[in-house]
C-alpha cells in the first residue's frame, strides 16, 4: 500500500495602485515556528468550513518566506510575525535553514520539494533575493510575458505538473494573469511512500464510517495488527497512531477523536499540541489498526486566512516589496492559491509490487491487543523525524 501527497502554493505580485510622488538559529527553533505557523493556518483555513481537508504549511511557508526575502518596512515585519519567526531572527538565520532543509530532503525517500520563481519579461530580479532564491530554496528564475495570459498559465501549470507526478493541474487559471503582474512564486511539494507495515488488500473489507452519531457510510477499510507507536491522550479526548513509511525519515500521525462528533473539539485545541511532545508520551506496541482508504484534495484562495494571521499589508497598495525587482514599479500580492492532495488506498502495479514480497498475513486476529479504529472523522499529520509538519488536514467524509 502507498500513500501519495501532493501540494503546491502559488504566490502572484502585481503592481500596486499607488501615485508614486516626488541571528542564529537551530533546527528545534525553526521546527517550532514552522509547526506554529501550521496549526493557526489551519484553523483559520477551516473557519467556517465542513468537509474534508488538506494543506502543506510548509509548502505555504516556503513561498511566503521566499517572498518575504523580498519584503521590506512594515511588510516584512507583519510576515515575520505571522510566519511565527522569532522577532530577531535575521534573513541569513532563516536562509540557512531552508538551506539546512533543502539539503536533508534531498535524501528523504520519497519527498520532492520544488521552488520556482517567474517574472515579467524585460523585469530583472534583485541579485540579492535571487542568490537567496537559489541557495537555499533551489529556486530558478524564468521569464515569462504575463500579458500572454494563456502561454504562461499553461507554462506555470506544466511545472506544476512535472514536479507534482501529475496530481495537480490547472492552479493558475489564466484570468489571474496580465499586464500588471510581476512575479508568480511557485512551491511544489509530492511524497510517496510505502508503508513500513504492509496492509494486505486481501484483507480490505466493507464497514460503516460515521459521519455523525446517525450517519453512516460504507467504505473500505485496511486492516492490520502490527507493533506500532500509540497514545492515549486524555486533554484532547483523543487517542493516535504513528504508521511510519518504509525506507524514510517521514511518518503520518493520526489523532482519533474518542467520540464520533470530536473532531471540532479537537481541532479548537491544535495550538496545545506539540508534536515532538506529544510523540514522546507515545509507546511500540501491539495495535489493531483498522483504517478507511481515503483520498482528499483540497484548493483555498489564501489571502482571508493569511490576513486574519496579520499579513494584511502584503495584499495592499501600501505593500513594500523594494528587494524583489531591479526595476521601482511598487508590487503588491494579489493572491495565494494553494491546492493540495492526498491518497490513501491499496490500487496500482506499485502495490501490486510492494505486497507481492510481504510475508503472509493471518487472515485472524488473535489474542488480546489495543485496538485503533478510526472509523469516524479523524486528523492526519505527515511529519518528519523533527515532527515538522509538511502535512495537515481532516478526513469528515469518505
Amino acid at each position: 500500500m502507498f500513500s501519495l501527497f501532493t501540494s503546491v502554493c502559488v504566490l502572484s505580485l502585481t503592481l500596486s495602485n499607488v501615485i508614486m510622488a516626488a541571528t542564529a538559529s537551530d533546527d528545534l527553533q525553526f521546527t517550532k515556528a514552522s509547526n506554529s505557523f501550521a496549526t493557526d493556518l489551519y484553523q483559520k483555513t477551516i473557519e467556517g468550513k465542513n468537509g474534508n481537508v488538506i494543506i502543506s504549511p510548509l509548502s505555504i511557508q516556503s513561498a511566503l518566506t521566499l517572498a518575504m526575502f523580498g519584503a521590506t518596512g512594515s511588510t516584512r515585519q507583519e510576515m515575520l510575525t505571522s510566519l511565527k519567526y522569532p522577532a530577531d531572527y535575521t534573513n541569513q538565520a532563516i536562509s540557512q535553514n531552508f538551506e539546512t532543509f533543502t539539503e536533508k530532503v534531498k535524501s528523504t525517500n520519497g519527498l520532492k520539494i520544488a521552488n520556482k520563481v517567474y517574472v515579467m519579461k524585460k523585469y530583472s530580479v534583485k541579485k540579492s533575493f535571487n542568490d537567496v532564491a537559489m541557495k537555499s530554496f533551489a529556486s530558478e528564475a524564468q521569464s515569462l510575458d504575463f500579458a500572454e495570459n494563456v502561454q504562461s498559465a499553461a507554462t506555470i501549470n506544466g511545472w506544476v505538473e512535472d514536479h507534482t507526478n501529475n496530481k495537480i493541474k490547472d492552479l493558475v487559471k489564466p484570468d489571474t494573469l496580465d499586464s500588471d503582474t510581476r512575479m508568480v512564486l511557485v512551491n511544489a511539494i509530492y511524497f510517496k511512500g510505502f508503508w513500513e507495515h504492509q496492509f494486505k488488500p486481501s484483507q480490505t473489507f466493507k464497514a460503516p464510517f460515521y459521519l455523525n452519531d446517525q450517519d453512516t457510510a460504507n467504505v473500505d477499510f485496511m486492516k492490520i495488527k502490527e507493533h506500532f507507536k500509540y497514545g492515549m491522550f486524555e486533554d484532547l479526548d483523543a487517542t493516535a497512531i504513528d504508521l511510519p513509511y518504509k525506507d524514510s525519515d517521514i511518518s503520518m500521525l493520526i489523532i482519533l477523536p474518542n467520540s464520533r462528533t470530536g473532531l471540532p473539539a479537537l481541532e479548537q485545541k491544535l495550538n496545545t499540541i506539540d508534536l515532538a511532545s506529544l510523540t514522546q508520551k507515545m509507546y511500540k506496541q501491539e495495535v489493531r489498526v483498522e483504517l478507511p482508504k481515503f483520498k482528499v484534495e483540497f484548493e483555498i484562495n489564501l489571502n482571508e486566512p493569511l490576513e486574519k494571521m496579520g499579513m494584511e499589508r502584503m495584499f495592499s497598495n501600501a505593500a513594500e516589496f523594494n528587494d524583489l525587482l531591479e526595476e521601482n514599479d511598487p508590487l503588491k500580492v494579489s493572491a495565494v492559491v494553494h491546492k493540495a492532495f492526498i491518497e490513501v488506498n491499496e490500487e496500482g502495479a506499485e502495490a501490486a509490487a510492494a505486497t507481492g514480497v510481504q510475508a503472509v498475513f493471518l487472515s485472524a486476529f488473535i489474542g488480546p491487543s489495543t485496538k485503533f479504529i478510526a472509523n469516524h472523522p479523524f486528523l492526519f499529520y505527515l511529519r518528519d523525524n523533527e515532527s515538522k509538519i509538511l502535512f495537515l488536514g481532516r478526513t469528515e467524509t469518505i
